[in-house]
């Protein structure tokens, strides 16, 4: 038989219903109970892999590797003297916040998170969650790995073309400044939910057009 336990990575409490899939040959499959245990009987010696899913959690492969849908695998040989085990999981961390203009809620500007990655040995920034806030001006990314991000709200012009004098929002960063090397990131750890509010000001905006050829 094989039987451990799933601990939340962060505080170490178990974690109840999360979905253990075993390979061996064939598959099978189990939810953990409320201690975080799950049970698997009667298999005989051989190597397996185990996997572990939860939705708002993200396995250490995912964590280490900084993207999710990174399969959180690992392989045991089973055997009368197989060590005990622990597969963790760290909780999805969540930006939150609310959008404001002269006292009124703003619904509709997009919000960005922008994250800085290395690649090929250059510094680039990627876009790493969206969100829309609601009728009244809250929004919520959730689903987020540890790691740095920028919070971005704008630019809109939804107006512009029903009303042009009603003016526009121009792209703003946490915690109101105009560009993201001025701007504070959020450094989050596995479970943080943070807060990230901005108040903007409506700007005359203009509309280009033209004509390409070749």
């Amino acid at each position: 038989e094989f039987r451990r336990v799933l601990f939340r990575s962060v505080t170490g409490a178990p974690i109840s219903r999360v979905l253990v899939q075993l390979v061996a040959g064939s598959e099978q499959s189990t939810l953990t109970d409320l201690e975080g245990h799950f049970h698997f009987a009667e298999l005989p010696a051989s190597e397996v892999t185990l996997s572990a899913r939860k939705p708002g959690f993200f396995s250490q492969q995912e964590v280490a590797q900084g993207r999710p849908s990174i399969p959180g695998q690992q392989v045991f040989h089973l055997g009368p003297d197989i060590p005990g085990v622990v597969l963790k999981l760290s909780p999805e961390s969540i930006i939150f916040g609310h959008i404001g203009s002269g006292g009124e809620a703003v619904e509709g500007v997009p919000v960005k998170l922008i994250s800085p990655r290395i690649r090929e040995g250059r510094k680039v920034w990627e876009q790493s969650g969206y969100a829309t806030p609601d009728e009244e001006g809250n929004f919520r990314i959730s689903s987020l790995l540890p790691g740095t991000y920028f919070v971005a709200v704008g630019p809109s012009t939804s107006s512009l073309l029903s009303n042009p004098q009603a003016g526009g929002y121009s792209e703003v960063f946490y915690p109101g400044v105009s560009d993201v090397q001025s701007a504070s990131p959020f450094e989050l750890a596995g479970g943080e939910q943070v807060e990230a509010d901005f108040s903007l000001k409506r700007e005359p905006v203009f509309q280009v057009s033209g004509t390409i050829s070749v």
